[in-house]
């Protein structure tokens, strides 16, 4: 099976996202070996994984604004390459799948539910915003 991930914050090491993303490649590497990884990143980063783990890399649109530039490169840079490598399986490791379907079955992986829980965490306009935006993404999900 083909599986790809949006796997961008592997250049980003040291969040908590990037451990989560670097922790789970070493774990699939070591777990089994019949499946093949797309790792897409806006960059390249030494990775040390086996010959079926490809990392690919998609730079980023040319936009001023840096949220505006991952937006592009999340909903529709990413999808776009999924498609175009044919994978059977399409994991976002983090709430950042396109709210149109695709053609494969999709999963999202959510860290963190407090902002559900507790809606004090929604207050300011930005939050409220991603969060309402997560909730259409997972819709789409599988």
């Amino acid at each position: 099976m083909k599986i790809g991930m949006n796997a961008r914050f592997l250049t980003q090491p040291y969040t908590g996202i990037g451990q989560y993303t670097i922790n789970l490649l070493r774990a699939l590497s070591r777990a089994e070996d019949k499946n093949e990884y797309f790792l897409f990143t806006p960059e390249l980063v030494e990775l040390g994984l086996p010959e079926r783990f490809h990392q690919i890399r998609i730079p980023e649109g040319d936009f001023k604004s840096p949220s505006m530039r991952k937006a592009h490169w999340e909903f529709f840079l990413v999808p776009r390459e999924m498609e175009k490598q044919q994978v059977n399986l399409a994991h976002f490791l983090y709430p950042a799948n396109p709210w149109r379907r695709m053609p494969m079955p999709v999963i999202v992986t959510v860290h963190d539910v407090i902002p559900w829980l507790l809606p004090g965490y929604r207050r300011r306009l930005r939050s409220a915003l991603y969060h309402t935006y997560v909730r259409f993404a997972l819709k789409k999900a599988n």
